[in-house]
């Protein structure tokens, strides 16, 4: 649900990947007090990337996704690794403003 809020995706197709991969010990959901949420989406030597980072509606502006990705960089610290997220380019000030810089584009390519 906290997913469903943030990005207009199709949840089933996202729930259907996500869910192999958490199976499969590639991907990790983070939670914060039920509101928001982080997916770890896999880890390659000394770099995890995260993406879908969302907050509830209701819960926005409360610093919740703030803490939740500051508390992850952290624990990634911890064990050696640095933090890149996928995210939308309209999400980068915020980003910015823990610290995050801009380090490539992602493109769509339809086949």
């Amino acid at each position: 649900e906290i997913v469903t809020d943030g990005f207009d995706i199709d949840i089933n197709k996202w729930y259907t990947d996500i869910s192999h991969n958490l199976r499969h010990g590639i991907s990790q959901v983070y939670t914060l007090e039920d509101s928001a949420c982080a997916v770890k989406m896999f880890t390659s030597p000394g770099i995890s990337y995260f993406s879908y980072i969302s907050t509830r509606k209701e819960a926005r502006g409360k610093g919740l996704a703030t803490r939740l990705v500051s508390a992850l960089c952290t624990a990634e610290a911890e064990k050696h690794n640095t933090v890149q997220i996928f995210c939308d380019e309209s999400l980068e000030g915020f980003y910015g403003k823990m610290g995050f810089v801009t380090i490539g584009k992602a493109v769509e390519l339809t086949i």
